[in-house]
């Protein structure tokens, strides 16, 4: 075989695993960075924060057309996956109307600051909707309630939002 395409099939080999080795790479530093500062929970707390989760919230103001509502309960629902630092989750709202429920499909990423105190970032399941926020919640000393603050961008308001929430662990 002629010494020039050894060459060029030995160099094209390098090309391609040095991508893989740099993507690899890329991903940990990645990794890393966004464990920076953050503690993992000792097992007894992961088992308790991990499951669904039910309660309610008030959101503090809610505008739907032209009206303003003041205080406006709704229910939450979220389910918790905890892994090593990162905290992942999937849930929804629910806002009673009589015009129709409304319903918010929610899912998001967080982690710990504190074996008590964490933060969660969510946007909604419908890529084509504008609905995003963070929740800071304090994880009660037994491990069956979240109390907490929600701010972020409403999708029926339009608006940014505020609300207070209080969930209880169902399993």
């Amino acid at each position: 075989m002629d010494s020039t395409i050894i060459v060029a099939i030995v160099g094209a080999i390098a090309t391609i695993l040095s991508a893989i080795i740099s993507n690899r790479e890329t991903l940990a530093i990645e990794k890393k960075r966004r464990e920076k500062g953050l503690i993992e929970l000792p097992i007894a707390r992961k088992e308790a924060l991990q499951g669904k989760w039910k309660g309610c919230g008030i959101q503090r103001e809610r505008r739907k057309g032209d009206r303003i509502e003041r205080d406006k309960p709704f229910e939450q629902e979220l389910e918790i996956e905890v892994q090593k630092k990162i905290i992942l989750g999937s849930g929804k709202y629910i806002f009673k109307d009589p015009e129709g429920d409304e319903v918010a499909n929610i899912i998001g990423e967080g982690k710990f600051r504190h074996e008590r105190f964490f933060e969660f970032e969510f946007r909604n399941t419908d890529p084509s909707v504008i609905q995003f926020g963070y929740f800071m919640f304090v994880m009660s000393a037994n491990g069956t309630e979240l109390n907490g603050e929600l701010i972020g961008f409403g999708k029926t308001s339009q608006t940014i939002v505020s609300a207070t929430l209080k969930l209880t662990k169902v399993s």
